[in-house]
């Protein structure tokens, strides 16, 4: 669980840190040349669609690109909302959502996804008497609309949420049974028609959710997105069902479960968002673990293994963040500044000091200038063709940026007086620089950006991680294979070519073969991981050795 939450951190201190770039770009010193943004690829990016005040409409611009060739019957999106139901997105948002997709608001009560605490809520609710002890402070609860709860007796203890959680977990590492755990058993059967329409969501070829924003000037950074815990959640149920089915025999059920939730990471993945990606790398971990867990301790067959070989064979490929920040987080920033230069007081929030900078005048060219010159920077370090060559590139990147941030912290040390901040943010000499908590002073988020900004360059770690995680998903598939057939794994991951896969994987850390060895029972397979230093198999800690187990 700790290991969880910590992944939640970094994803948002990445999020953070893509933020930080932005406000040290208006913050960084030049020769002020004040006057509204010019409109140009070296400074907008895009000459159009433009709003009436004469920026560019960069919410217009990709929901056109990310909505081309997209209609209801296509968009995965569509069938994701109605599994989830009116709570996939905020009110605010939802009628302009559904006419955006060319489709009816479904009803506000329907069978939608139910989480586990609100299942195991509504069986606690209805086991109770209908008349409870008069020293009872607790209110009775009816079961959400759409559950049908499965018929059972279960003690008070049992049925405690904590105790369906620790369910839950141990659900995902085995084959397990409905006598086992029937609070699951009973959780999956209230979900059975979302369930269904997820997998249907799968095959869809495309996956576009409107981007609305709900501020007066709309920006990008205000837009809202549907409910990607509702994602997650649905795809963790379909990885635990898998496992139902493994331990039934239903092989093929397990399969098809499993491809559906590899098949919505690569969709949601591609969005627009950052977090579009983040959601469907953490999707894409399911189906692999998942996958790994039942070779090894469900009863496969070798048509089986190769079925499942065959699946994960078909799939396209993952994501890459690459796009995500060359498109989406660059005109996030191109957005922010051009909303600066044309709103002026209150709609400058500098996010570096938390305050609002009213009467700002400043050299916005520059400031686009900059961020696209950062960005270019980043995104040709992304592409370079290995690892080791991205991770110097990206370290030297994140050097320039820490530098100006140690040079930030001492003009910090200036406590007094207008001239630090004409002199970082080109401010007119004739305007008066104020803050809605008076004088300039010393920012304690100082220290704070420090530890946020270098958590951005982990990202090209995590996309190199889960490619990772996928070889390693393919490799253990094609030993289980090797194994039912032959009746042993093989001695070297050479012999699995070409009966089973055409190349060996190598480490993508540092191209090089993985490390494997045949065990007496079993074997060891892992890459080096990010820290590119063979840890001996050891696994645990972000950095260390990526491993896969059978014994």
């Amino acid at each position: 669980m700790a290991n969880r939450n910590s992944k939640k951190w970094l994803w948002t201190l990445i999020i953070l840190g893509i933020l930080i770039i932005i406000g040290m770009v208006i913050l960084m010193p030049r020769k002020p040349n004040l006057g509204p943004p010019t409109v140009g690829y070296d400074t907008t990016r895009l000459t159009g669609p433009l709003r009436a005040d004469g920026t560019v409409d960069y919410i217009a611009a990709l929901n056109q690109m990310y909505s081309k060739g997209v209609t209801p019957d296509n968009n995965a999106a569509v069938l994701l909302l109605r599994a989830i139901g009116p709570d996939a997105m905020n009110a605010q948002i939802r009628d302009e959502a559904y006419r955006l997709l060319g489709i009816t608001p479904p009803p506000a009560k329907g069978n939608y996804f139910v989480s586990l605490d609100d299942y195991v809520k509504s069986i606690q609710a209805s086991t109770k008497p209908s008349t409870p002890p008069a020293t009872s402070q607790r209110s009775s609860q009816a079961p959400p609309s759409g559950i049908t709860p499965a018929p059972m007796s279960l003690s008070p203890d049992a049925m405690k949420t904590k105790d369906a959680q620790s369910q839950m977990i141990q659900a995902h590492d085995r084959p397990w049974s409905a006598e086992e755990f029937p609070e699951l058993a009973g959780w999956l059967k209230a979900n059975e028609a979302p369930l269904t329409l997820a997998i249907e969501a799968s095959k869809r070829p495309r996956y576009f959710f409107p981007l609305i924003s709900t501020t007066t000037p709309p920006m990008l950074s205000t837009c809202l997105f549907p409910s990607l815990k509702g994602y997650r959640d649905i795809s963790k149920m379909l990885s635990i069902r898998a496992m139902r089915k493994a331990h039934e025999g239903d092989i093929a059920g397990a399969r098809a479960d499993l491809l559906a939730v590899h098949r919505l990471s690569r969709l949601i993945g591609r969005g627009p968002w950052l977090m579009d990606y983040v959601v469907g790398n953490g999707i894409h971990l399911l189906p692999c673990v998942t996958t790994r867990d039942m070779l090894a301790k469900a009863d496969i067959d070798a048509n089986s293994a190769r079925a499942i070989l065959a699946d994960l064979q078909s799939l396209d490929p993952l994501p890459d963040p690459t796009d995500v920040f060359d498109i989406f987080e660059r005109w996030n920033g191109l957005d922010f500044i051009s909303r600066c230069s044309s709103h002026g007081p209150k709609m400058v929030y500098r996010a570096i000091e938390g305050h609002y900078v009213a009467d700002l005048d400043a050299d916005w060219d520059w400031s686009l200038k900059k961020l696209n010159e950062l960005s270019d920077e980043y995104v040709a370090a992304m592409k370079l063709p290995t690892f080791a060559a991205q991770k110097a590139a990206l370290d030297r990147h994140r050097a320039k940026l820490l530098a100006f941030i140690s040079d930030l912290d001492g003009s910090y040390a200036i406590a007094e007086g207008t001239s630090w901040v004409r002199r970082h943010l080109g401010l007119d000499k004739n305007r008066r620089f104020t803050q809605t908590q008076g004088e300039f002073e010393r920012d304690p988020q100082l220290a704070v950006i420090k530890q946020l900004a270098p958590h951005l360059y982990r990202v090209n770690s995590i996309r190199h991680a889960a490619k990772m995680q996928f070889d390693l998903t393919l490799l253990a598939t094609a030993l289980a294979a090797h194994k039912a057939e032959r009746g042993e794994y093989p001695a070297a991951l050479a012999e699995l070519k070409p009966e089973y896969l055409k190349t060996i994987p190598n480490d993508l850390f540092i191209e090089k073969p993985l490390h494997y060895t045949r065990t007496a029972d079993g074997y060891v397979l892992y890459s080096v991981g990010p820290d590119m230093t063979d840890d001996g198999g050891k696994s645990g800690d972000y950095d260390e050795d990526i491993v896969v187990k059978v014994e």
